[in-house]
């Protein structure tokens, strides 16, 4: 067997581009194809997003003791991150841990904040299942070999 191959290799996540033309009017400019560009998670990701989903997850307990007594728009965004009403489920925590982690630019940095993704779920569903739907399905697939090295 030889790792090294798989130690030295310049591997990148799966990405793809998911087409949201119901946002066109919102996010992009006129010149502008309105698509989002995702990319797969790792391992690593993936656990995360679902730990903090979960009730009792220290993350969420963290964000909630970091959110107490203040006023801004991050407390809000972290308050419906961290279902700080009874309404925000499970899998809706999990989506938008999703979404912000795996839409990105052309560079590969993140480019939605969780008040953006939880604004996206309340207010374009489709859209936001759609992209949270896609990252799940190339998050699936093996990292890919750079074809520059």
């Amino acid at each position: 067997m030889k790792f090294n191959r798989l130690r030295n290799a310049k591997l990148n996540r799966p990405t793809a581009v998911v087409p949201v033309p119901e946002l066109k009017d919102w996010i992009f400019d006129k010149d502008e194809v309105p698509e989002l560009k995702v990319r797969g998670l790792t391992s690593n990701q993936l656990f995360s997003a679902k730990s903090v989903s979960q009730e009792n997850s220290p993350l969420r307990a963290l964000s909630k003791a970091i959110s107490g007594g203040q006023q801004s728009e991050m407390v809000d965004a972290f308050k419906l991150f961290t279902a700080g009403s009874d309404s925000t489920t499970t899998e809706l925590t999990y989506r938008i841990e999703l979404c912000v982690k795996g839409v990105i630019d052309n560079n590969g940095a993140q480019v939605m904040d969780y008040s953006d993704a939880a604004k996206l779920s309340e207010h374009f569903p489709n859209v936001f299942i759609r992209i949270t739907e896609k990252i799940s399905a190339i998050s699936g697939d093996s990292s890919i070999v750079d074809p520059g090295k």
